[in-house]
């Protein structure tokens, strides 16, 4: 642009450089701020006034130690599980490879004599019987090799199972605890000190710990067993025909049903009024005979279904085993409502304000202090000391 008239054209001045030193000082006081903004909470919003105590995080690694060494445990198990079915293989080909090409069969006590007498011949136990299904397994080429395989998978599969059941059981108490914490912020006069009192809160760490533990139990081994026989050859044969046909054919029944009972709730009812008496009725009839083929199936999927949600929701301590009024009878659901009644009591944010503030003025206090000893001395430092140490004692309890 032309410069004005009197004025003289302003060329672009450029900046000098800043000192590396005072660039990586600008750097920090940057990061710090950025980092100060993140964790600051405003005293007047329950959101952001939010913070998990240090006891529940502490409940959680612990639980997650006491898992992982479980999983070791358990890993440790099914080698030694291997070891054994590996020693019982060995004694089975030592044994075979002892009859050569000789019949196991004798006619008479004369040709008993000359074989050679099989392990376990006279005993009778589960080491007997393992044998018995090792020996069994000789004539079938390669069963033994996927029996090895499909017992490692099933221990992958089970460990799998259980750390992911472990973190979904957490992520979901985390969630109900921030949801607990601003519902008492919210309602005061929901605390109930007499079904849990704060000193119940010394027990959550270890009920925590061992609930996650046999929480962990629940889910591995059902899991493992599962796994298993629809792995290995020789059992999913027989599971897919004694067991996945019923079982498709109850699942089928089910949902015939259940499209009957729909199709009969829209073309019979409308919500809770009934308009064709005549097709209600006749349901209501053949429904009361035909739903006894199919309760059986009812009956195994809630059992089904109840079992998994036991497994996975019995580490969580928010949630009773006991209900009808009685959730203080369990100790480890107690343990953590003492937790949380001590977080909401001594950490809330009126609190945690008023802390923060008082230990500031004393800081700022002592920094005055200091620097008037510092800067005087003599009788004029004791003189002002004397003066200041008096007013406080008068105005200390003004606060």
């Amino acid at each position: 642009k032309k410069p004005q008239k009197g004025k003289k054209p302003v060329r672009n001045a450029v900046k000098k450089a800043a000192p590396p030193a005072e660039r990586v000082k600008a750097a920090a006081r940057s990061f710090a701020a950025f980092v100060s903004t993140i964790g600051a909470a405003k005293a007047t919003n329950l959101e952001t006034g939010f913070q998990y105590p240090a006891r529940l995080y502490q409940g959680f690694g612990i639980s997650l130690c006491g898992v992982l060494i479980l999983l070791v445990l358990m890993s440790s198990t099914v080698t030694s599980v291997l070891f054994g079915l590996d020693r019982l293989r060995n004694m089975v080909v030592i044994y075979r490879n002892s009859l050569r090409f000789l019949s196991t069969s004798a006619d008479d006590s004369l040709d008993a004599t000359q074989f050679v007498k099989p392990p376990f011949s006279k005993s009778y136990g589960f080491e007997s019987v393992v044998y018995t299904t090792m020996e069994s397994l000789y004539f079938r080429p390669g069963s033994y090799e996927s029996l090895r395989v499909a017992i490692q998978i099933a221990s992958i599969v089970a460990s799998v199972a259980v750390f992911v059941g472990f973190l979904y059981s957490w992520v979901m108490t985390f969630r109900a605890y921030r949801k607990m914490m601003l519902t008492l912020r919210a309602h005061r006069n929901l605390v109930d000190g007499w079904k849990y009192p704060i000193h119940e809160g010394s027990g959550y760490i270890g009920r925590q710990l061992w609930a996650s533990v046999i929480a962990a139990i629940l889910v591995y081994i059902p899991t493992g067993f599962i796994v298993l026989p629809l792995v290995w050859g020789p059992t999913r044969d027989f599971l897919f025909l004694w067991m996945a046909l019923p079982s498709a054919g109850l699942a089928v029944m089910e949902f015939g049903t259940f499209t009957l009972r729909s199709t009969i709730n829209r073309l019979a009812t409308d919500g809770h009024y009934i308009w064709s008496r005549t097709m209600f009725g006749w349901y209501d009839f053949v429904g009361s005979y035909l739903h006894f083929v199919t309760g059986f199936s009812l009956a195994l999927f809630r059992l089904i279904f109840n079992y998994i949600d036991f497994a996975l929701t019995f580490g969580r301590l928010d949630i009773p085993v006991i209900e009808s009024g009685r959730q203080n009878w369990d100790t480890g659901h107690a343990a953590f409502m003492a937790v949380l009644y001590l977080d909401f009591i001594y950490n809330a944010p009126v609190t945690s304000v008023l802390a923060n503030a008082l230990a500031q003025e004393m800081y700022r206090r002592r920094e005055r202090e200091e620097v008037l000893t510092s800067e005087t001395a003599g009788a004029a430092a004791v003189a002002r000391r004397a003066t200041s140490h008096q007013k406080r004692q008068v105005n200390r309890w003004q606060f």
